[in-house]
């Protein structure tokens, strides 16, 4: 068994979110990125990702995570899976038709293949539809 502080990078966002190895991070104006250990350097760094990605460019965390607008959306190594009642945290601002907003903690009322159903939990009337790259679990923003 994996011991989840081994993947924390010792590096928080500018919001003070951890980030771990494996992490994918996208801010604008920047390809997704995802979180490596680079050995030459003995530092963390970004590398971008995806079909477009620029191949030999990477960035040092330390410096991106000053950026406030970086926020992350998953983890390539951790599987990210949730249930019904699991509190979670919206990392976005565009939620159609929602009273939530980047940062409020909701409660899981729903899961399906492609989308989870979430509720406020001050008000069990104020629901929304949020797909999985919409939240990030609160293992995160707990001490190990």
């Amino acid at each position: 068994m994996i011991e989840l502080s081994i993947l924390y990078t010792g590096i928080k966002t500018h919001d003070g979110v951890k980030i771990y190895l494996g992490d994918k991070l996208v801010a604008p104006f920047y390809f997704p990125m995802v979180v490596q250990f680079d050995f030459k350097e003995s530092k963390f760094v970004l590398t971008t990702t995806g079909k477009n990605k620029s191949p030999y460019r990477n960035y040092l965390l330390e410096d991106m995570a000053l950026n406030p607008s970086l926020r992350i959306i998953s983890n390539s190594l951790i599987y990210q899976s949730v249930k019904v009642s699991d509190l979670v945290k919206i990392t976005v601002n565009n939620i159609k038709d929602s009273l939530f907003k980047e940062g409020d903690t909701v409660k899981v009322v729903e899961v399906n293949e492609w989308n989870v159903v979430v509720q406020s939990l001050s008000n069990e009337n104020v629901k929304a539809t949020i797909q999985f790259y919409d939240f990030l679990e609160m293992w995160r923003y707990q001490e190990f």
